[in-house]
């Protein structure tokens, strides 16, 4: 009997030059010392763990500030600083709930399931991938009856929709 199929994943790669390579790491680590990098990795670890994206409200802030031991308000502080930053992007969706992804996480994401034997789908609400980024194993789905104004959701590819209802915050 085979594996159940899971969106999430077991581990992801991070990098041994986390610290060194992008200078906007080292500015978090200065303005928020190491509380503000061990939110950003929490929050990797979490939407990793679910795919490449998570749900974000005023209890997911509650819940990260309890895991963390840190206060609600610095937690908001530090998630500010890195949607500013863009390593992070945080987004309404048209059904109203706001999630935290970004298109580096979706690339370590997609890096990820390579190895997979079968094809990723993926919301293109939540997708923010453009088609020349997106692997041919991930298959972006959604509302295929949209008309697409948006071409860097690729209309060409009939397994891809637009997504042109997305307010981002």
């Amino acid at each position: 009997m085979g594996r159940p199929k899971q969106d999430g994943l077991l581990y992801f790669s991070f990098d041994t030059d986390f610290f060194y390579a992008d200078k906007r790491i080292k500015r978090v680590q200065t303005k928020f010392g190491n509380d503000g990098l061990i939110i950003y990795v929490y929050l990797l670890t979490e939407i990793y763990r679910n795919g490449y994206y998570i749900s974000w409200d005023e209890e997911s802030a509650e819940d990260t500030a309890a895991d963390l031991s840190l206060k609600e308000g610095f937690i908001e502080q530090v998630l500010t600083y890195l949607r500013g930053r863009s390593l992070l992007t945080l987004r309404t969706l048209s059904t109203g709930v706001t999630i935290i992804t970004s298109p580096g996480i979706q690339k370590r994401y997609q890096e990820a399931v390579k190895s997979r034997k079968r094809d990723i789908y993926v919301d293109a609400e939540i997708w923010l991938l453009n088609y020349e980024e997106t692997a041919t194993y991930i298959k972006v789905t959604g509302n295929e009856s949209k008309s697409c104004g948006n071409e860097s959701k690729s209309c060409g590819n009939e397994s891809k929709s637009c997504g042109n209802d997305i307010k981002e915050s």
